[in-house]
């Protein structure tokens, strides 16, 4: 039965037989070229027996002559079943095509519908695929029976430990099981027989891992659970890292939701020890002196979180006002007032402010539970224009030394300071910097007083800010948010910001989060904490895919300088990282790796950066920041692959200290510096400093105004041609090594001694013994090998020994210990009345497509 309604699927799929083989087509892949493009058109959901229907559109730029659309049906293993092709007419450029097929006899598993089109004389002009799902209900029930015998198994071997502690990750891997278990029932017994599947598939392999993990000693099953105590040790900030007395920690958790107190002894099930409360205004207030009853549920949160060993945040939220503080206080109309809505510069609104940061701030001073205070959530500001004009008339009136200086600067045409208006939509550049900044300065005041006011109230206590991940972002500088300003002012780097694990060339995407958490560090050198960590997946991504992701996504946030994480658990089976096993499963064990090596991590993060990245506020406020944001985040990510510890330096940085310790300064398409900034930066070149720019670089001063002077010629500098994409940085980084402008450190390269894209390396000696973290971020195993003298080590992470040259995994992070000598140095149309249509004939006979389940479990674990 042919059906094209969602609804009438809906209910083919609920009446279908508990024992009947169903089969979901879903687009894998496609491969269109500037000469054709296929566009297959099929129903979704079957319920077999069924004759598969494949209702196909092949669309040409140009008119080609005999042309052959071939559809070809792959089993698991690759090995093609059926296949069928038709000829082509694409005289006027679009032709259809109708392919049917019968999949009898076939195991459950996952095939291939290969849709290729070919010249008759020789050559493919498109490729399409769709992956085409097999299950039976009985089969699926079956394994979840066989996950629930040797969950059975695991839990009686570690009830065999009694009172001492147990192995972490069998512990953990255990809990991931059983929690899961019942989720892949209830979706089987709903009719969800894909997420029944990829569950029962997922937590079988996790099954035969634990067992391993049981019976074979490695540095990763040496270690003990709980790692946390039941009552959390205090921590203290050092050196940019949360540490307690046994040494450095990394914190994991969860984010604030609804459902937060209820996630505790989640948290503590799967070992994670961080959680943030989120506390707005309207909830720790119900009059202007009177205290909330609310705030009783957080004392009994902190009370309960440290009873299972979780350290709490504390989010506030000022910029949600309740109902009697909006009469008093009306919010500014038009989207004034940033985040906030209101007018942070009127008494009744500072006075509303300070009460909720030291009631708050009072109300947990001294709680053991309590790791920090975040004052603010994602701020913007747009502090009123009677406001900014007074503030900027005075400004103008001490930075110029008459109004006709100004008009000059400004290109205005104002008759006196008094005439001085605000105009956030000029394009007049030395006008728009002198506004925003002096914007971005009442800012600054304000997190200062802040962060002064929850001090006092909470003497000892951390505080920070919960930024949101703009700083990338164009106009970001007209939210009143001066990043290396206001984080001068706070003991721990707070920000927001989401992964994308849907990279087109790389699994986890671009650089997202570990630019951020980089520039954090290099703005100020203190922990960075994301309160509102998260990610974005595609939906086809599960099973080992999903864990190595999250787990890998985790490990380049910490080597990229992130010291806790709160994400976001949603709920099992329905979303977050709760929402399917591998997800959780690779967030907890990516907190085991990173805190089981946490002293190594530590030294990584502490380690110097030799390679620089210019980071300008001069620049963001010049057109909005176009080009030089997306420029910048380009360098990061092309800089950071080449095995070098990479860092920015901001402007303000280069004045205040010069670029001492720095062998290459990355210069992205920065058009405007600060005078002293560009004078050091000069200098640098001119005695030899090695730089990558491209060739016009940095030609306007803070204010827009175009430069005399221009950055030196230098041989050891490397010019960027073209587009500068992150490729062209990671070349350009190698030729600065060629140049001798860089400490020979060790580093993965291909073959030919070239640094290989999505491969990364990074190199530390930590206590006179030296580590590499390495890590393949494609989607497909790479052959690599290791420059310097080390030729071989052991990878702390899974306890696997290397040997380069060695084939790197995909998603596998590792931390090897190296072997051998040291290096010497280290440092759409008509479509014609006939269509031609075929059914696909089988290439075996078919006794031989009568197969057992050839559906592929997922890889075991590498090394556990």
């Amino acid at each position: 039965m042919r059906c094209f309604l969602i609804g009438t699927l809906l209910l083919v799929a609920s009446n279908v037989s508990y024992a009947q083989q169903r089969l979901w087509l879903a687009p894998s892949g496609d491969s269109p070229t500037s000469q054709a493009s296929i566009h297959p058109r099929f129903v979704p959901e079957h319920s077999l027996p069924s004759t598969i229907t494949f209702d196909t559109q092949v669309v040409a730029l140009e008119p080609i002559d005999q042309a052959d659309l071939a559809l070809t049906i792959l089993d698991p293993a690759g090995t093609a079943i059926h296949t069928g092709k038709l000829s082509l007419d694409l005289a006027n450029k679009v032709a259809p095509a109708i392919f049917t097929w019968n999949p009898e006899s076939l195991a459950d598993g996952v095939y291939a519908a290969h849709f290729v089109l070919n010249r008759r004389t020789g050559g493919t002009l498109a490729e399409h695929r769709l992956a085409v799902r097999l299950l039976t209900g009985p089969n699926i029930s079956a394994k979840v029976d066989a996950v629930e015998v040797e969950a059975a198994r695991l839990r009686s071997a570690l009830g065999a430990f009694g009172g001492r502690s147990v192995p972490a990750y069998a512990a953990l891997h255990t809990v991931v099981i059983n929690d899961y278990l019942p989720v892949a029932t209830a979706a089987l017994a709903a009719g969800d027989w894909q997420k029944a599947a990829d569950f029962a598939d997922y937590l079988a392999n996790l099954a035969e891992v634990t067992i391993a993990e049981l019976s074979i000693v490695t540095p990763a099953t040496e270690s003990s659970w709980p790692r946390v105590p039941a009552l959390p040790a205090p921590i203290t900030i050092r050196e940019g890292a949360f540490e307690t007395e046994k040494g450095p920690v990394f914190l994991f958790g969860a984010s604030y939701d609804s459902t937060l107190a209820s996630q505790l002894p989640v948290l503590e099930r799967y070992g994670l020890d961080l959680a943030v409360y989120r506390l707005g205004l309207a909830e720790s207030m119900d009059g202007p002196d009177i205290v909330s009853g609310a705030t009783h549920g957080l004392l009994n949160f902190l009370e309960e979180a440290q009873k299972r060993g979780v350290r709490v945040v504390v989010q506030l939220a000022p910029d949600q006002l309740p109902t009697w503080a909006r009469e008093a206080m009306p919010v500014l109309a038009d989207g004034k007032g940033g985040s906030f809505g209101y007018d942070l510069m009127a008494p009744a609104a500072r006075a509303l402010l300070a009460r909720h940061t030291r009631t708050v701030s009072e109300l947990v001073s001294g709680h053991p539970g309590l790791l920090s205070i975040s004052l603010a959530e994602n701020p913007a500001l747009r502090l009123p224009d009677e406001v900014l004009r007074e503030g900027l008339i005075t400004v103008a009136s001490a930075r110029y030394k008459d109004y006709h200086h100004m008009n000059r600067e400004w290109k205005t045409r104002y008759m006196s300071f008094d005439e001085i208006e605000v105009d956030w939509d000029s394009r007049r550049r030395a006008y728009r910097y002198d506004l925003q900044t002096y914007h971005q300065e009442l800012g600054t005041q304000l997190f200062s007083w802040l962060a002064g006011m929850g001090r006092e109230s909470a003497p000892g206590i951390p505080v920070q800010v919960q930024f949101a991940d703009s700083a990338f972002d164009l106009q970001e500088t007209m939210g009143g948010i001066d990043l290396e300003s206001i984080l001068a002012s706070m003991d721990i780097n707070g920000c927001e910001t989401t992964q994308p694990l849907d990279g087109e060339q790389l699994a986890i995407g671009p650089s997202i989060q570990a630019s951020y958490y980089s520039l954090l560090r290099s703005l100020n050198p203190a922990p960075v904490m994301n309160t509102a960590d998260g990610f974005v997946i595609p939906a086809p991504v599960t099973g080992y895919g999903g864990f190595g992701r999250v787990r890998t996504m985790m490990w380049e946030a910490v080597m990229a300088g992130l010291n806790g994480s709160a994400i976001d658990f949603g709920r099992p089976g329905e979303s977050g990282v709760l929402g399917r096993p591998e997800l959780i499963d690779g967030y907890a064990t990516a907190h085991l790796d990173v805190n089981r090596l946490a002293p190594i991590i530590t030294s990584f993060q502490r380690a110097p950066a030799p390679v620089r990245i210019l980071w300008s506020m001069s620049s963001k406020i010049f057109d909005h920041g176009d080009p030089f944001l997306a420029s910048a985040r380009r360098a990061y990510e092309g800089c950071a692959g080449f095995g070098l510890h990479v860092r920015f330096i901001s402007e303000r940085e280069i004045e205040r200290e010069g670029l001492g310790g720095v062998e290459v300064l990355v210069i992205p398409r920065a058009l405007a510096l600060t005078d002293d900034a560009f004078h050091v930066v000069n200098h640098f070149i001119q005695r030899g400093g090695v730089a990558v720019r491209q060739g016009t670089s940095i030609p306007y001063t803070e204010h827009g105004i175009g430069r005399v002077d221009t950055i030196s010629v230098s041989t050891r500098t490397i010019y960027i041609r073209g587009e500068d994409t992150p490729r062209a940085y990671l070349d350009a980084l190698d030729a600065a090594y060629d140049l001798k402008g860089l400490s020979e450190t060790p580093r993965l390269v291909n073959e030919f001694g070239y640094p290989l894209d999505g491969v990364k390396s990074r190199f530390v000696v930590h206590q006179r013994v030296p580590y590499l973290y390495l890590v393949n971020l494609r989607e497909n195993p790479v052959t690599a090998k290791l420059t310097g003298n080390y030729t071989s080590g052991l990878d702390l992470v899974s306890g696997n020994r290397m040997q380069f040259s060695d084939t790197i995994e995909p998603l596998t992070p590792m931390l090897i210990q190296l072997e051998g000598p040291p290096p010497a140095q280290i440092a759409i149309n008509d479509v014609p009345q006939t269509v031609p249509a075929t059914e696909l004939e089988p290439t075996l006979d078919n006794k031989e497509l009568v197969k057992p389940d050839a559906s592929p479990g997922p890889p075991l674990r590498h090394g556990r």
